[in-house]
C-alpha cells in the first residue's frame, strides 16, 4: 500500500486515468497530479467533480490545462445529495488499479489531512472490478448526465470488466477478499453488516474514525447494530483550544447524544505524523477470525451511511489483523461535528459542454426554462468569442453550429446567458485537444494556430520536428525489421539520431537538405504571410499542376530526381514557402495520415487553394468567351486534383469522420468551376474511397451545406455556394466510374452496345480517354468470337509498376505510358505487349453475374467473394 496518491500514480505509470472528488483545487491537480500523469505518458485523463463545487471552479480562471488536457465533468444530484466518491480508476499496460480513498483532490486532502488511501489491482481482486463496473453501469441511468460523461462511464465499465476477466482462472475462483461498498442501491452501513455475518466469526468490536458525524449519535447506533458487536469506539477529532491553544479532543456529538450505544468509549489513530486536521474515513470491526475494515468516502453521518442520497465508494478487505494502532483516550469537550455544505452564491447547476470541431454542444442540469439563450467562450478574463441565438432545449441541451476558432492553448470556460443573466458557467472540454495522444498535444496545438492563421515561432518548429519524427519513426521500424531478420548487424556509429537517409529521400521525394530547407523556410516565413489578406493568391499550389490534366495524379513533392547530388549549403531561396509547406504535406501524409491534427493542416491546404478563385472578367458585354473562363476552368482541374490528391492516404477514423465533408464541399467546387472538364463519376469514385463505403445522397449534401459555412470556403460568394450545393445533388445521383466502366464494358461484351464511339450510343461521349480501348474491345470481341479479349487488374493491386503483371498476357506492363492511362482513366491498350484492353477495378462479382465468359478475361489479384 503506498501512502499517497501521488506515490501510485508513479508505481502504476497509467495510460488512461479516471478520477472522481467532491472537492476539487485545479491549480493543485495541474501541479502535482497532473505533471506525473504526463511524464508518465498518461493519454486520456477524465475527472468527475460534484456540481456544486465544480460552480466554484470557475473561479480559478488561472487554469491552464482544464478541458482541453483532461475532461472536466460535473455531476448534478437532484436528491439535495452530494457526490462524494474519492475515487482514481489507474488503466495499465498490463493490469489495471483502482484507488479508494478519503481525501478529495485538494492540497488539504493530499498532504495537509490526516486521510486513509488503498488500492487494489484486477490481477488480484478481479471481483472489485466487476463491483465496480456495476457501480458505473447503475450510475450511468442517473438522470442530468451529459452524453459525453455518459460514454466515459461506458468505457470505463467496459475496461474494468476486460481486466477483470484478465485474472486467472485460480484467482477468480478464489474466495474474495476485499469488497466494493457504493451507495447506488443500500446504503453503506448494511452492506457492513451484512460483510460481516458472512465473513467474522464472533464481532466482538467496532471502531470508527469518521472527521464527521450526526449529532445525536444515531448513525452510530445504526452500524453498531448492523454490526452485532459488543463495544464501539469512537474516534476523537484533535483541535486546538480558542481559549489557550493546547490541543483538546473533541468528540463530534451533543452533549447530551441520546443514541450512542451504551457501551462505547473513544479513541485516537496513532500515527507517526504531528496531529492533524482528521478527515480519513475507517470502520474497523474485530472478530475471532480477524477483522474487517472499510475505508473510504463515507462518513458516520445518516445520510452517509445510512441513506442512499450521496454517492460514496469505500473498499472493504477481511484481514488477519488490524492495519491501524488505536489509544484509548476521554474527550476534552463535546461540539457536535456534521457536514454542512458551503453556500455558494453563483448558479448552482451543472454544465458540461464540449467543442467538437465547428459544434458546441452541452447539458445543463437541472434544466432551465427552454428558449434561445447566449454563450460566451472566455479564456481567463478574456472573451474570445460569442455565440447568438441558441435554442435551449427542455431537457437541458443544446448543440450549436460555429465557424469561430480560438487559441486553445489555455482551459477555456464557457458561460450560458439569457437576457444578461447568466444560467451556467463550466469548463469547456475541447475535443480536438483530448482525443490527442499527451505527446501530440503540443503539435495539434501548433496545427490550430496554423489553421486559424495565428502561428507562432514555436509552433511552427513543433510541426517542422514532428514531421521529421514520422520519417524517422518509419526508418527505425524498418531498420528493426531488417535486423531481426539478419543473422548479425552492424552499427553506423558516425551517423546522427535524427540523420535523415536514403529512405526518407524516397518518402518525400525531394533530398533530406531541400526537404529540411523547404520546411524550415516555409514554417518560418508563414507567421508573417498570415498577416497579409491575400495570402496565397496569384500563384497556384505547387502540389498541383494543371497542365497535368483533369485525372492525372500529382506528381512527387519537390520534383527532384532522386539519386541526384544534394544541395549545398548556399541555395536559392524558396519563392513561395507556404505552397512548399502545401507540397510536402501529401509526402508526409503518404507516411503516416493518422496524427489527429493532420485534418487541420489539410483544412488549411484547401483554404489556401480556395483562396485563389477566379473572378470573371469585369467587362461581360465584351466580344469572345470571358477573359476568366479558361482561369476557371484551369481552376477546377487544380480543385479536381486537390480532391484526388487527399482523398487516398490512409487516415484514421476520426481524421476520415473530420475530413468528408471538407473533401466533398471541394470536389463540388470543381464541378463548379470545371465543368465538363471535370469527370464526376471519377469525382465520386474519390470521395468514397476516402470514406472506405458507398456514400448516401443525403448525407452527401448534408457534409456539404455543413463545410460551405467553414472558413476554408470564406472567399466564395453566395452564388459560388448555392450552385456548390447543387453539385453535391449532381454527385449524389452520379455512379462511380468504376461503376460507369462496368456498365459499358458490359455492353459491349453483351452485345448491347453498337460500336463505341458512334452515334448511336451516346453513353460513351463524355469519356473519351477510354473510346478506344473500348472501340478496340468492341473489335476483338467481334473478330474472335471466342478466347480471351481482356484482362481485369483488381483494384486491390497497388501500386502500379512496371513489374505488374498484364492479366491478358501474364507478361510484365513495363509502359510507363500505360501505367499512368490505367491510373488516369481506368483503361489502356496493352502497348509494346498484347495490344489487349486492361481495366482497373472492375467487380469480378459484377462481371459473373452479368455471365462475361470466364474465359472471355483473366484477373489479377484478389476477387470480392461471392
Amino acid at each position: 500500500m503506498q501512502p499517497r496518491l501521488t506515490d501510485l500514480l508513479k508505481a502504476v505509470r497509467p495510460e488512461r486515468a479516471l478520477f472522481t472528488t467532491f472537492t476539487l483545487s485545479l491549480n493543485w491537480f495541474e501541479s502535482f497530479c497532473l505533471p506525473l500523469l504526463k511524464l508518465e505518458g498518461c493519454e486520456h485523463i477524465d475527472l468527475l467533480v460534484d456540481s456544486r463545487e465544480a460552480c466554484k471552479l470557475s473561479a480559478e480562471t488561472s487554469s491552464a490545462y482544464a478541458g482541453n488536457t483532461y475532461r472536466v465533468m460535473p455531476v448534478y444530484m437532484n436528491n439535495s445529495g452530494i457526490f462524494h466518491p474519492k475515487v482514481a480508476y489507474l488503466q495499465g499496460t498490463d493490469d489495471d488499479t483502482l484507488v479508494v480513498g478519503s481525501g478529495n483532490l485538494t492540497a488539504p486532502g493530499q498532504g495537509g489531512n490526516l486521510e486513509v488511501i488503498d488500492a487494489v489491482n484486477a490481477a488480484d481482486h478481479p471481483h472489485v472490478f466487476e463491483q465496480f463496473a456495476t457501480f458505473l453501469d447503475l450510475f450511468a441511468k442517473r438522470p442530468g448526465l451529459a452524453e459525453d460523461t455518459l460514454a466515459v462511464l461506458r468505457t470505463y465499465a467496459l475496461r474494468a470488466r476486460y481486466a477483470a476477466a484478465r485474472a486467472s482462472e485460480e484467482v477468480r475462483a478464489a474466495a474474495p477478499t476485499a469488497w466494493l461498498i457504493h451507495t447506488l442501491v443500500d446504503p453503506a452501513h448494511i452492506q457492513l453488516g451484512k460483510l460481516v455475518e458472512d465473513e467474522l466469526d464472533n464481532p466482538s468490536q467496532l471502531t470508527i474514525f469518521s472527521p464527521y458525524h450526526t449529532g445525536s449519535g444515531k448513525a452510530v447506533a445504526a452500524v453498531t447494530d448492523a454490526c452485532g458487536v459488543i463495544r464501539t469506539r469512537i474516534g476523537l477529532q484533535p483541535e486546538r483550544s480558542p481559549e489557550s491553544g493546547e490541543l483538546i479532543l473533541v468528540a463530534p456529538f451533543q452533549p447530551d447524544a441520546r443514541y450512542l450505544p451504551k457501551n462505547h468509549g473513544f479513541v485516537t489513530a496513532e500515527t507517526t505524523f504531528a496531529p492533524r486536521r482528521l478527515h480519513a474515513k475507517c470502520f474497523e470491526v474485530l472478530g475471532s477470525s480477524g477483522c474487517v475494515v472499510m475505508t473510504g468516502s463515507v462518513n458516520a453521518t445518516w445520510q452517509s451511511l445510512c441513506d442512499t442520497r450521496n454517492v460514496e465508494i469505500s473498499l472493504a478487505r477481511k484481514l488477519e489483523h488490524s492495519p491501524f494502532s488505536w489509544k484509548a483516550a476521554k474527550p476534552d469537550v463535546a461540539v457536535p461535528c456534521e457536514y454542512a455544505a458551503q453556500d455558494y452564491s453563483g448558479p448552482a447547476v451543472a454544465l458540461q459542454a464540449s467543442w467538437n470541431e465547428e459544434e458546441i454542444t452541452g447539458t445543463i442540469a437541472p434544466a432551465p426554462e427552454a428558449g434561445q439563450v447566449r454563450l460566451e467562450v472566455w479564456s481567463r478574463l478574456k472573451m474570445e468569442f460569442p455565440v447568438d441565438a441558441v435554442v435551449l432545449n427542455a431537457d437541458g441541451t443544446f448543440r450549436v453550429k460555429t465557424a469561430q476558432t480560438c487559441d486553445t492553448v489555455r482551459a477555456l470556460r464557457l458561460k450560458v446567458l439569457r437576457h444578461d443573466e447568466v444560467l451556467a458557467i463550466g469548463w469547456l472540454n475541447v475535443e480536438r485537444e483530448l482525443a490527442c495522444p499527451a505527446y501530440e498535444r503540443d503539435v495539434s496545438r501548433a496545427a490550430a494556430s496554423i489553421v486559424a492563421g495565428k502561428p507562432k515561432e514555436g509552433d511552427l518548429r513543433r510541426i517542422l520536428d514532428y514531421f521529421k519524427r514520422i520519417l524517422r519513426r518509419e526508418r527505425a521500424l524498418a531498420e528493426q525489421a531488417t535486423a531481426q531478420a539478419a543473422s548479425t548487424a552492424s552499427v553506423d556509429v558516425g551517423k546522427r539520431a535524427d540523420a535523415w537517409t536514403k529512405t526518407d529521400q524516397e518518402r518525400l521525394g525531394v533530398t533530406p537538405g531541400t526537404a529540411e530547407q523547404v520546411l524550415a523556410a516555409a514554417f518560418a516565413t508563414l507567421r508573417e504571410r498570415a498577416r497579409q489578406p491575400t495570402e496565397g493568391a496569384g500563384s497556384t499550389p505547387a502540389e498541383f499542376d494543371p497542365a497535368h490534366g483533369d485525372d492525372e495524379a500529382a506528381r512527387p513533392a519537390g520534383g527532384q530526381q532522386q539519386g541526384r547530388k544534394p544541395p549545398q549549403r548556399k541555395r536559392r531561396p524558396v519563392d513561395d514557402p507556404f505552397s512548399e509547406m502545401l507540397k510536402t504535406l501529401p509526402a508526409i501524409l503518404a507516411v503516416n495520415a493518422t496524427g489527429p491534427w493532420m485534418s487541420g493542416l489539410i483544412s488549411r491546404s484547401a483554404g489556401a487553394l480556395l483562396h485563389q478563385v477566379p473572378r470573371e472578367a469585369e467587362d461581360p458585354d465584351a466580344d469572345g468567351p470571358l477573359a476568366g473562363d479558361e482561369e476557371r476552368v484551369v481552376f477546377g482541374r487544380a480543385l479536381r486534383q486537390w480532391v484526388g490528391m487527399y482523398s487516398q492516404f490512409a487516415y484514421s477514423a476520426e481524421n476520415r469522420t473530420r475530413l468528408l465533408p471538407l473533401v466533398c464541399a471541394v470536389a463540388g467546387c470543381a464541378i463548379v468551376f470545371g465543368g465538363t472538364e471535370v469527370s464526376v463519376p471519377r469525382l465520386k469514385e474519390n470521395l468514397e474511397t476516402l470514406a472506405q463505403r458507398p456514400i448516401l445522397d443525403h448525407e452527401l449534401l448534408d457534409w456539404v451545406d455543413d463545410a460551405l459555412g467553414t472558413p476554408p470556403f470564406a472567399t466564395l460568394d453566395p452564388g459560388e455556394r448555392s450552385l456548390a450545393l447543387e453539385a453535391a445533388l449532381t454527385l449524389g445521383s452520379s455512379g462511380t466510374t468504376q461503376q460507369d466502366l462496368e456498365a459499358l464494358v458490359l455492353a459491349v461484351m453483351t452485345g448491347a452496345a453498337a460500336e463505341p464511339g458512334g452515334p448511336e450510343d451516346a453513353r460513351f461521349e463524355r469519356y473519351a480517354g477510354v473510346r478506344k480501348v473500348l472501340a478496340d474491345l468492341w473489335t476483338i470481341r467481334e473478330r474472335t468470337g471466342k478466347g480471351r479479349v481482356f484482362g481485369v487488374i483488381s483494384a486491390a493491386v497497388k501500386p502500379l509498376t512496371r513489374r505488374t503483371r498484364c492479366p491478358a498476357c501474364d507478361t510484365p506492363l513495363e509502359s510507363r505510358d500505360m501505367i499512368a492511362r490505367l491510373q488516369r482513366d481506368g483503361a489502356s491498350l496493352h502497348d509494346g505487349g498484347c495490344n489487349m484492353p486492361v481495366f482497373v477495378g472492375l467487380s469480378w462479382k459484377v462481371l459473373a453475374a452479368a455471365q462475361v465468359p470466364r474465359t472471355a478475361y483473366d484477373y489479377e489479384g484478389p476477387r470480392e467473394a461471392a
